[in-house]
């Protein structure tokens, strides 16, 4: 073995270098259950920790019709992110500006961005950062402890209280599973806000499914709400 090959191998075996992990979900409707789209998502992992993650949303027919990228450098729960939506012209984002988080949104192609920098709450998450933050909190979420947190909405320029908690636990496929739900923490707008369902691994900690909004809508601007079911294990 020559010593470029060898010190390609040493290299590649150690550790606090960054790995990769590749996950697909598939966004079906939650009323008619046809397929919507397909998200491609690949996350960078650097000193076991997760710095970066990358997402491709395409149609039935593979066209790309939506990209995101989120950066958990500055933060965990409160990642910088942008998605675009290439079909509408669609951009949200948010990033850390000093103390404060900036949120921007351009709703159509032909509009001007508008922004806001809000003060940060505690705690607060942003896009991604959720799962982030279930993981961290899991022991006293599994305990049965009900969550309280700000949830950072761009489209709305604004931060809104919600709930989450343990709905269930079951079994699927021979694998412990787990039912939390994500409800807005408002006693009247529970009643017209149908509240987010996730079902994670137990093992790993990981999502195993998806039910609510999503985060990219129709050529007419509605967002769907779809069934999202990750292979392998989600985020």
């Amino acid at each position: 073995m020559t010593f470029p090959s060898i010190m390609m191998m040493a290299l590649s075996l150690s550790p606090g270098l960054s790995t990769t992990r590749v996950f697909v979900g598939t966004a079906t409707d939650m009323k008619l259950g046809t397929p919507l789209y397909a998200e491609e998502h690949e996350e960078l992992y650097e000193n076991g920790k997760r710095s970066r993650l990358t997402s491709t949303y395409r149609d039935e027919s593979k066209n790309v019709i939506a990209t995101r990228t989120v950066d958990f450098s500055q933060h965990t729960f409160m990642p910088n992110f942008r998605l675009e939506n290439r079909r509408t012209g669609y951009v949200e984002g948010a990033e850390m500006v000093g103390n404060g988080l900036r949120l921007y949104v351009r709703r159509t192609a032909n509009e001007p961005f508008e922004e806001k920098v809000i003060p940060v709450s505690q705690p607060t998450v942003v896009d991604a950062g959720f799962n982030s933050f279930v993981q961290t909190y899991w022991d006293s979420l599994m305990s049965g402890r009900k969550l309280y947190l700000h949830f950072a909405v761009p489209a709305r320029l604004e931060d809104y209280g919600f709930r989450l908690y343990k709905e269930a636990e079951t079994t699927i496929g021979g694998k412990s599973v787990v039912v939390v739900k994500c409800d807005i923490d408002n006693f009247f707008l529970r009643f017209l806000l149908k509240p987010i369902v996730l079902t994670y691994d137990v093992e790993s900690k990981r999502l195993i499914s998806y039910e609510g909004i999503s985060n990219i809508s129709d050529d007419n601007g509605d967002n769907y709400f779809v069934k999202i079911a990750f292979s392998p294990l989600g985020p």
